[in-house]
């Protein structure tokens, strides 16, 4: 885990088999960048599989498969605590099961979170459970949408995102 203040530029780059969040603590620029099959696991931390903390922006950010595990509060299929930050034009489909806030997207979210999509079970043991963002305190979700077994987009707050239950993205 590493922390970033600079641009973090994947090129279209793929990782896969992560092992833990890729930055702990970011305030600069993540994008580009496709995480496969990422198996995160921890109880120490807020966890998503492109970062724990984000201050900064992620942008073009995709997780395929996976799973996205925490015994600790916020946990998001791209990131844990979406504090200040931008989460924009991402998508998971990762298993994400958390303790408290937990999200297909973003576990806490009072940044901004636009045009993103999840399609992976999310569970949560602590309550707060949202397809896009577990708990919403400020933030804005806008373009987002989803399908899965979560029962909406924000498990806490207003939930303004859109569930795509008859598999038709086109519509």
């Amino acid at each position: 885990r590493i922390d970033c203040s600079g641009t973090f530029d994947g090129n279209g780059y793929t990782i896969t088999g992560l092992k833990d969040c890729l930055i702990d603590w970011n305030t600069g620029t993540v994008r580009n960048l496709t995480l496969v099959n990422p198996n995160v696991n921890t109880s120490y931390h807020r966890a998503g599989a492109v970062a724990s903390e984000n201050f900064g922006t992620i942008e073009n950010c995709h997780v395929v498969g996976g799973s996205v595990k925490s015994s600790w509060e916020d946990t998001g299929g791209i990131v844990g605590n979406n504090e200040d930050g931008n989460i924009l034009a991402c998508s998971s489909t990762a298993t994400v099961t958390g303790a408290g806030a937990t999200g297909g997207i973003v576990g806490y979210n009072a940044g901004s979170v636009l045009a993103c999509y999840a399609t992976g079970s999310v569970t949560s043991s602590g309550g707060y459970i949202g397809a896009i963002v577990g708990r919403r305190d400020g933030g804005t979700q806008t373009a987002c949408y989803w399908s899965g077994d979560a029962e909406k987009g924000v498990g806490f707050d207003t939930d303004n995102t859109m569930e795509v239950g008859d598999g038709n993205w086109l519509t």
